[in-house]
């Protein structure tokens, strides 16, 4: 952790030093070895991904807009444009905005995850924006009683 002590998103940091060093990395779900509580309250939620979201964007520019591109599109234009497309079923709106669940079925362990997974992409969404707002406004974020 020394290399990345000055780092806001230390974990993009660690991850680009092994990339760097050839290390081969692979995101997994690892809930059946552990567990760890990252924040305490939907408040420390919000500031916590408000100070990351933005500053992944600028970390990693490309993977940044594919994730921006994919997560506005299915998850956010098409059930507004389905609705649009056929108001009178508004089923065809929930059926659509419920892609994150089927997209990343096999990501989320249980039912509930699945089902919740478009509200939570939805919530990131707003995170990430007012992420965005406050580094290009005043280019500070608070977190853990501090400013980043």
């Amino acid at each position: 952790h020394q290399p990345v002590l000055g780092s806001v998103i230390e974990d993009m940091a660690i991850a680009q030093n092994a990339a760097r060093a050839g290390l081969r990395q692979e995101p997994l779900r690892t809930g059946s070895l552990g567990a760890v509580r990252m924040y305490d309250s939907f408040r420390a939620i919000w500031r916590g991904f408000q100070k990351n979201s933005f500053r992944f964007l600028a970390a990693q520019p490309r993977t940044g807009a594919r994730v921006i591109l994919a997560s506005t599109l299915f998850t956010s234009y098409a059930p507004l444009l389905a609705w649009m497309a056929g108001a009178s079923e508004p089923a065809l709106a929930v059926a659509v905005g419920l892609v994150p669940a089927v997209a990343f079925w096999n990501w989320y362990g249980t039912w509930a995850e699945r089902l919740q997974a478009p509200f939570a992409i939805y919530l990131f969404q707003l995170i990430a924006l007012d992420g965005m707002r406050v580094a290009l406004g005043r280019g500070r974020s608070e977190w853990k009683g501090r400013y980043v």
